[in-house]
């Protein structure tokens, strides 16, 4: 992700020292602003996917939590039962 814009900004100093167009150098420009703009969307997703993981594991644990309680509770219930 940060590597595509080094890539972008790289290409864009090349193509301003090739050329002294200041077409070229903007093109450059806006060429180098949308791969950084593609790199934030994409970090700011992956983020977004992390904390939605993070929050789906910490229900997993517990319901796992609770199903260990609940399961602990019938096992006293039977035992008291067969004594």
């Amino acid at each position: 992700m940060n590597k595509s814009v080094f890539i972008a900004a790289a290409l864009a100093v090349a193509l301003t020292a090739c050329g002294d167009s200041g077409k070229q150098a903007a093109d450059a420009k806006a060429a180098s602003d949308k791969a950084a703009a593609a790199a934030k969307e994409a970090s700011d997703k992956a983020a977004t996917a992390a904390k939605d993981a993070g929050n789906a594991a910490m229900q997993a644990g517990q319901a796992a939590s609770d199903v260990d309680r609940r399961l602990e509770g019938l096992a006293q219930g039977t035992a008291q039962l067969r004594s």
